[in-house]
């Protein structure tokens, strides 16, 4: 069975950006799964709310939205919000996990799109470029390989929210389940879930229009053969 492996900085970001895109991966017959880098521990306005309540708010939260997508494994790897940096741990943390599930499409970040604000956003983005070399390769990181890990070379990589797409995937089938997932993450979208959704879908709108289709989500779309990669109109 083919697999895709998301890799998120903290829960929602998926459902936000390419939530489409997991329910029709999954409706192809996609196993689907989920690394979520934080808890999103910071994310509230609430001066009343602690760190701990809004981690464990947040894990609830996830959980019901990966039921909805019908995930076959989500995961946190526990780093706080808003304090992720690129580094050698987190692209050594991240390339067990490729290695642990070896995923067909990896699916994350653009972690080179112009005014990408976010910091945590940008970390994990290039920290998974990174980890996809390195888990196809033994020498990195030789004590994951035991038991069941395996090296794995991916063959493709979903850029998700690029400067620049070259890859337009129509979710129209699914699109009434679209934002179904979205009122799980109630901490962060209670009181903006018509504006979120109403710019989530003058996006898809827009991009739609690549493909003459009624809602697409676009990728920056990296494909790769043993020696080399295209990341052009593939």
């Amino acid at each position: 069975m083919s697999r895709a492996l998301f890799i998120s900085a903290h829960p929602d970001d998926i459902e936000l950006a390419c939530g489409g895109t997991a329910l029709l991966l999954k409706s192809k017959g996609y196993d689907i799964h989920l690394l979520i880098c934080t808890h999103g521990d910071k994310g509230t306005h609430d001066r009343t709310m602690t760190a701990d309540e809004l981690m464990r708010i947040r894990e609830l939260e996830q959980g019901e939205a990966s039921r909805m997508m019908g995930l076959s494994s989500y995961q946190f790897l526990e780093y706080l919000d808003g304090e992720l940096i690129y580094s050698k741990e987190l692209v050594e943390r991240i390339t067990f996990h490729i290695r642990r599930i070896c995923p067909d499409i990896l699916i994350t970040f653009d972690p080179f799109k112009r005014y990408q604000l976010h910091s945590d956003h940008r970390a994990v983005g290039l920290a998974t470029l990174d980890a996809r070399l390195s888990a196809k390769m033994p020498l990195y990181y030789p004590g994951q390989l035991k038991g069941n890990i395996d090296i794995c070379e991916v063959k493709e990589i979903w850029l998700f929210d690029p400067d620049e797409a070259n890859f337009w995937l129509d979710v129209s089938s699914v699109w009434n389940r679209r934002f179904d997932m979205l009122t799980a993450h109630n901490s962060q979208l209670e009181n903006i879930m018509d504006e979120v959704i109403n710019f989530i879908t003058m996006k898809a709108k827009k991009s739609g229009k690549k493909k003459e289709s009624p809602y697409t989500e676009a990728f920056r779309r990296i494909s790769f053969n043993r020696f080399y990669f295209y990341a052009d109109g593939i």
